[in-house]
This record gives structure tokens, sequence and C-alpha cells, in this order.
């Protein structure tokens, strides 16, 4: 099962969960079903489950039984992925486009790509491609490498917006 998660925002991220969608009616989600957790998207989902909310314990349990999750650019996300090693597609709220207040989320994703640590992607031509080339990927489990990683870059994004 593919888990497209857009979080809790209040801005729609319809961006991502039509063109996830839009991928599964053409069946190019490597066979696998889609579950899509559509916070505020205006935009309903027409392959597939979805449901607007979940707790956290659904939340856990969906992450822990899916193949890959395509979540917003969040550190919680990526923390939840890595915690059951599950591949993670990263896709990071935008300002410009108002789905998010600033562009925190591109310098998480653009410094944990750097590390080799998630697979991001910012514009939907792409997804794609790095869809079928995560579900290719057999992923490896989270390091200590990593998690310094993950916490380096978690500085700098706060460091960055003055968090810190």
């Amino acid at each position: 099962m593919i888990f497209l998660t857009v979080g809790t925002e209040k801005y729609p991220f319809d961006r991502v969960v039509q063109e996830v969608d839009r991928l599964a009616g053409l069946d190019r989600l490597g066979g696998e079903d889609l579950f899509v957790q559509t916070g505020s998207c205006t935009y309903t989902p027409q392959h597939g489950r979805f449901q607007e909310r979940l707790s956290y314990g659904e939340m856990v349990e969906t992450v822990r039984d899916a193949r890959l999750v395509i979540a917003h650019g969040g550190a919680g996300s990526f923390m939840l992925c890595r915690q059951f090693g599950t591949s993670l597609i990263a896709v990071p709220r935008l300002h410009r486009l108002q789905e998010n207040l600033d562009d925190h989320q591109v310098l998480f994703c653009q410094r944990l790509t750097e590390q080799g640590l998630m697979t991001a992607v910012e514009d939907m031509k792409d997804m794609e491609g790095a869809i079928a080339a995560t579900l290719a990927d057999d992923g490896e489990s989270s390091t200590d490498h990593e998690r310094a990683c993950l916490i380096e870059a978690l500085r700098e994004t706060t460091s960055q917006w003055g968090l810190m």
C-alpha cells in the first residue's frame, strides 16, 4: 500500500493529492493500493481510499503497514517512517503556492536529500519516477549516521528560520 499524508496544516495541499491520484488512475503505482489522508485538501481522490484525519495511533499503524509513504516535508513524517523502516517520498509545502507560511520544509528536505536520507519531490512531473525508483529500492534501516544527519538538518533549519 502507498500511504499519502498531507498532515494537519490549515493550507490545502491539493497538487500532491491530485498527482498521486492521477498516477493511481493510470495504474502507475507499482500495483500498490492507495490510501490518502486528505487533511484540508479541496480535491477529493478518485482512486483508492481516503480519510480526512487520522488519530496518531491510526497514523502510526498506517505508516508501519505501508510499503511507501508520500508525505509533506515535515520532520515528524520523516522520523515516523525511519522508525518503521518505511520508504518515504517527501514533498515540501511551498510558500509561493500558498501551501505554508514559509519554505522551512524546502530547506529541511534539501538537507536530508543531500545526505541521502530521503527522496524529495518539489515538481509533480518528477513524482512518477520517484515512486518507481523508491518502490524498486529495498531501503535500509536507520543508523547512527542517519540520526546525526537528521539532528544536524533540524538544527540548520531551525537556526535558518530563527527558531533557536
